[in-house]
């Protein structure tokens, strides 16, 4: 029966001690963010139907996806902002001053329904576009496994490893849930809308990353309900940054006894 060399013994436990703390100990953070434009609601809706003119039938949109959960700010902007509006019973009064960009949630009502020049804002007053740009929707933070930075030329310089490992980011299946916002009550779910996959392009070295985004991408499907489709949005994902993380020390530890890994 052979006996093991203790030096080989030893060289085995650091290779796999290499190998475990490389799998679980250092990761590349990126910020990945859902931005939305082009936003259009043709109804019906039916979320805002309530007696009182000063709240319905306008409401400011929340989303909830696959970045974030519902809030309320400008995660869905609308058009309506400190407008002067008049229902079709000849009730006028100032509405949306709550600081957002409202919508009219309540189309499929007689009292509330098109044509009307001061209720809708677009197809000659029978829809309602955004008169804002962009928005976030909602930012995520995705702790990614990576090697440890190595110097592979010998200039004692990092040039793999760590972020450098990533030449791209994407994400497959994004959704957004639109709600119409109620403080005081229940919010109501308006439609879910999903996207194709979606690519960030990614610039970075074994520290981090660059500020990237895809392309812009149309809806592909709906839910709750199925149809009719009764918004329009156009999405976009982006990296806002990406940073390498070794909290435990792993990779500095490295250096002690293979010199490639000290290029920090």
């Amino acid at each position: 029966m052979h006996k093991l060399n203790t030096t080989t013994v030893a060289m085995c436990l650091l290779v796999l001690l290499f190998s475990v703390t490389e799998l679980f100990a250092q990761t590349c953070t990126l910020s990945v963010t859902g931005l939305n434009r082009y936003r259009y609601v043709s109804g019906p809706v039916a979320t805002e139907c309530g007696n009182n003119l000063h709240s319905a039938p306008f409401g400011n949109w929340g989303v909830t996806s696959t970045v974030g959960k519902k809030q309320d700010g400008h995660q869905f902007d609308g058009w309506c902002h400190d407008s002067w509006v008049c229902d079709n019973w000849g009730n006028c009064t100032t509405a949306c001053q709550d600081g957002w960009y409202e919508w009219n949630s309540c189309t499929s009502v007689p009292r509330f329904a098109a044509p009307n020049c001061t209720l809708y804002n677009a197809a000659s007053c029978t829809r309602q576009y955004t008169t804002q740009d962009i928005d976030n929707h909602g930012t995520v933070y995705l702790n990614i496994p990576t090697s440890c930075p190595m110097d592979t030329n010998g200039d004692q310089i990092c040039d793999t490893g760590g972020c450098s490992a990533f030449t791209s980011y994407t994400q497959p299946n994004h959704f957004m849930s639109l709600y119409e916002l109620d403080p005081f009550g229940t919010d109501s779910l308006v439609q879910t809308v999903y996207f194709p996959a979606m690519t960030v392009p990614l610039t970075c070295n074994p520290w981090g990353c660059g500020i990237a985004g895809s392309q812009w991408v149309n809806p592909w499907r709906y839910q709750s309900p199925v149809e009719p489709a009764k918004v329009y949005v156009q999405a976009a994902i982006a990296v806002g940054w990406g940073s390498f993380s070794d909290p435990n020390r792993v990779c500095r530890s490295y250096a002690a006894v293979d010199p490639r890994y000290n290029c920090y």
